[in-house]
């Protein structure tokens, strides 16, 4: 490991970039428990024996704020003219003010300053695999290697070295002065956004959403149990404060056909935070639902339109 590295690292970790273990040659995160880990303190023998990475934006599995995010672009893929062409037209680049590097197949990354509304990751923004948009996530940085990522069908090499670039790593540029990202890199990065498939006032048009469900016509007879405990399970995974889970709960409850013990939901509630923790997502706005997609709403659902 370089003294040079070692001062990034310190100097990340000092101005609140959070670092994440990564195992050596690959690029997942090593999960001690099964959870995710955020290295807070420049005490470096764990990199020693693995890759590192940056956290990039708003992480919702570590309920964090990184003062960072990410352009991806996979130069050795197909349609890397394209991509590079796109970035251009939004004005990105990789020679801007930014910590700029190559990755271990010799695509680049750079990083951008940022600390606006939380933007949405984009992996092979508008259908293009050769351009990533990374925040809410992470992103190997050097001294990482992923020597043990093998070819495929989109590179023909093994993955190598990430190096930064002359004069754009952590120390040629310090965070307060980077760029932050073009205006127009912005609106098409916004453009991502999930789409709202159904809005709160249309909640029962669709049967098969189980929040449209919950709280449009209710469940029936028979599967009020089950039912009752995945509304929980994705209310946790949310955003939503515990006092609005409880709120929809309680409503979900007694809108059932038989309306079900609000006591008895509150339960399942505990169960399921029990289980699966409390995982913010973007201030309790976007809500998951069973089919992948998302109910937006303009305010948060905090119960109060009951």
């Amino acid at each position: 490991m370089t003294t040079q590295n070692v001062a990034i690292y310190e100097y990340l970790l000092e101005n609140c970039i959070p670092l994440i273990p990564i195992q050596r040659g690959l690029k997942k995160p090593l999960t001690p428990n099964g959870k995710w880990q955020v290295i807070d303190d420049p005490d470096h023998a764990f990199m020693a024996t693995g890759n590192v990475g940056v956290y990039l934006g708003e992480v919702e599995v570590i309920q964090r704020i990184s003062p960072v995010i990410a352009v991806g672009w996979d130069k050795y893929k197909p349609t890397a003219n394209d991509a590079f062409k796109k970035l251009q037209s939004l004005g990105a680049s990789p020679k801007a003010n930014v910590w700029s590097m190559a990755t271990g197949r010799g695509g680049i990354t750079w990083f951008y300053a940022y600390d606006g509304e939380p933007l949405p990751k984009a992996s092979s923004a508008g259908g293009d695999s050769a351009l990533d948009l990374l925040t809410n996530g992470y992103t190997l940085i050097p001294e990482s290697e992923t020597s043990k990522v093998p070819p495929d069908k989109t590179c023909k090499k093994w993955g190598g070295p990430y190096t930064w670039f002359d004069g754009h790593s952590p120390l040629d540029i310090p965070v307060h002065e980077l760029d932050h990202p073009p205006e127009a890199l912005l609106a098409y990065w916004r453009s991502f956004a999930p789409r709202a498939s159904i809005k709160p006032d249309d909640w029962n048009r669709d049967k098969n959403l189980i929040v449209v469900e919950a709280l449009g016509s209710g469940f029936r007879d028979g599967e009020r149990d089950t039912k009752l405990t995945s509304l929980a399970a994705y209310l946790t995974g949310c955003g939503l404060s515990r006092e609005s889970r409880e709120a929809v709960m309680r409503r979900a409850a007694l809108l059932c056909e038989t309306p079900f013990d609000e006591n008895e939901a509150i339960k399942k509630l505990d169960s399921a935070e029990r289980k699966f923790g409390e995982r913010a997502y973007h201030h309790g706005r976007p809500v998951k639902l069973l089919n992948g997609d998302a109910i937006v709403s303009d305010t948060p659902l905090d119960g109060s339109q009951w």
